[in-house]
């Protein structure tokens, strides 16, 4: 209007706001590149400097160890609910990093973490020095002599737990043969391995007899309750893969129930890490280092996993899934 132009039927504020929106976008993914690409180089010069304090001036003096030890743990409380494709549906992920020191004199510890731009509603144990956190992210306390304490707890970017893989997979099925249900569970570690894994599930509404159970695994063994009609399988620990199969007798005229029943699964994982943050490096305020111990476990208290139901058919021998 100023240039005295008529205006035409482009909608010039519209794609003002548009542009603006890409460049927000375009912004947004730079930021996070150069993030990525400076938190590389710094957790390299950090090992650098790490490695040049501990071998000294020309190489010759090297960094003492002693017989003090710092064990750091890294539990990471995950939750899923898995639906019957195997695809997490919805999950809870929360992380808390525990230390426990056996240090033989006070001094100042400095740890540092990867991945820090991942974190989201940190909060920090008030031993923890804030501003060292703000300026240098870095975790700089100092810690008893010996003693526990839970240096931080926090949650991760929503972006990253949508990619997350379930830490354990279980895969149930019920196969429902005229008055016969057959059951079969087969539960994998893709990595790391699994400890104190617990499955509770419901054995169907017409039974009418206590079933058959069979299990695969070092020391694992399933158990039915007859007053409660619930069926519990414990897996002290599994390095790879286990099975529980079995049957139940059922009424001849009970229906194929239209779903399975859902499993409620307790498990830990260690040695594996699903947020992707983890201990760069850990350094002592003197020339006498401590020994370092790095434990990660993924723990699970209210997991669910949805079953298959497939029926016999006399006629095609076929099994559907449903």
């Amino acid at each position: 209007e100023r240039l005295g132009v008529a205006p035409s039927g482009v909608d010039y504020l519209s794609e003002l706001q548009e542009a603006c929106d890409w460049n927000v976008v375009e912004r947004i993914v730079y930021d996070q590149r150069m993030w990525e690409r400076e938190e590389v180089k710094r957790q390299r010069e950090l090992r650098q400097s790490i490695k040049h304090k501990a071998d000294g001036e020309g190489g010759v003096r090297k960094a003492q160890r002693s017989n003090e030890l710092v064990l750091l743990e890294v539990v990471e409380d995950f939750d899923m609910d898995v639906g019957q494709d195997g695809v997490i549906m919805s999950c809870e992920l929360e992380c808390h990093i525990t230390a426990e020191t056996h240090l033989q004199q006070q001094r100042t510890l400095s740890m540092w973490l990867e991945k820090l731009f991942l974190l989201e509603e940190c909060k920090l144990h008030p031993r923890i020095e804030q501003q060292a956190f703000r300026s240098e992210q870095v975790l700089r306390f100092v810690p008893d002599t010996d003693h526990v304490i839970e240096l931080c707890n926090f949650k991760v970017l929503r972006s990253v737990m949508s990619c997350i893989v379930p830490p354990i997979v279980v895969k149930p099925h019920f196969m429902f043969e005229g008055a016969v249900c057959r059951i079969h569970v087969a539960v994998t570690v893709t990595e790391g391995h699994g400890e104190n894994i617990d499955i509770v599930f419901p054995m169907p509404e017409a039974m009418v007899a206590a079933p058959t159970l069979s299990t695969s695994g070092d020391a694992s063994k399933a158990v039915f309750g007859s007053t409660t009609k619930l069926c519990r399988w414990q897996i002290p620990r599994l390095d790879k893969y286990a099975t529980l199969e079995g049957s139940v007798a059922l009424q001849p005229s009970a229906p194929v129930p239209a779903e399975g029943p859902v499993l409620k699964v307790k498990f830990e994982v260690v040695g594996l890490n699903v947020s992707g943050v983890s201990v760069a490096a850990v350094e002592a305020d003197s020339e006498l280092q401590p020994r370092l111990v790095l434990r990660h476990v993924v723990r699970s208290v209210d997991s669910t996993v949805e079953s298959t139901v497939g029926r016999f058919r006399q006629d095609t021998a076929a099994v559907g899934t449903g």
